[in-house]
């Protein structure tokens, strides 16, 4: 009995913490996406944006399902975010801002992974995240060839 109360008493906060990652994903994916020099790994950068702005969407209705809170990112981490893609970019130009996109993407992926082996979630969203896992990473593909282009 204490074992099935732990279990729903994680799920929620596991959720939670989903909900955080993929909105810093999209974040730093769609300002990344406006920060791009290169047309190709822009218009990648964007689409990835989108499919973690629609998987965020999945994931609050079924937080919401749940009793959590899953609210917008903070605008201090979404300033934070913009704010690390504009120095990068000053910095060490388009190679700055993937460098910052591909780190929230591993972080993102480690989720899509954590969230599509959970079996305490319904059997139909973990079929939603496994066919946005697998167009991640047809995406992620396609921006390292991008960027091997464009160096």
């Amino acid at each position: 009995m204490v074992a099935t109360k732990d279990v729903d008493i994680e799920l929620p906060i596991h959720v939670e913490g989903a909900v955080r990652e993929l909105g810093w994903a999209a974040t730093v994916c769609r300002g990344g996406a406006h920060a791009l020099k290169a047309a190709p790994a822009r218009d990648i950068v964007a689409a990835l944006a989108g499919i973690h702005e629609r998987d965020l969407g999945h994931l609050r209705r079924l937080a919401e399902q749940l009793g959590v809170a899953a609210e917008a990112p903070a605008r201090d981490a979404e300033a934070e975010a913009l704010g690390r893609i504009r120095l990068a970019r000053e910095r060490d130009g388009d190679a700055g801002v993937l460098d910052i996109v591909r780190e929230a993407e591993r972080r993102a992926t480690r989720i899509y992974d954590q969230l599509k082996s959970d079996d305490r979630l319904p059997a139909e969203f973990r079929t939603l995240v496994t066919s946005a896992r697998e167009e991640l990473q047809r995406r992620h593909r396609r921006l390292d060839a991008a960027m091997r282009v464009a160096a």
